[in-house]
């Protein structure tokens, strides 16, 4: 199902990108720490970004979330080619 053209990352995606994902990560909060933080607890954490291995979490959260959007509120996925 289309909606207004906004399309989510496979499960599949987010795995092959998840090194890159985490090096944007780590380069906004380098560059934006208070911002940053408070998003990535908001959007994906929900508790302090500094627990060891929050990276992981994250990646995992993202994940989840993306399979919700795609398979129970029926937006379209995106995949590598």
């Amino acid at each position: 199902m289309q909606r207004n053209g906004t399309k989510f990352p496979h499960r599949l995606f987010i795995d092959k990108r998840s090194d890159t994902i985490v090096t944007y990560w780590d380069s906004m909060h380098e560059i934006y720490p208070r911002r940053f933080s408070r998003e990535i607890n908001l959007a994906l954490i929900g508790s302090p970004e500094k627990m060891p291995g929050w990276q992981d979490v994250a990646i995992e959260r993202l994940r989840e979330k993306c399979d919700h959007l795609i398979e129970v509120r029926g937006y379209d996925e995106w995949r590598l080619p």
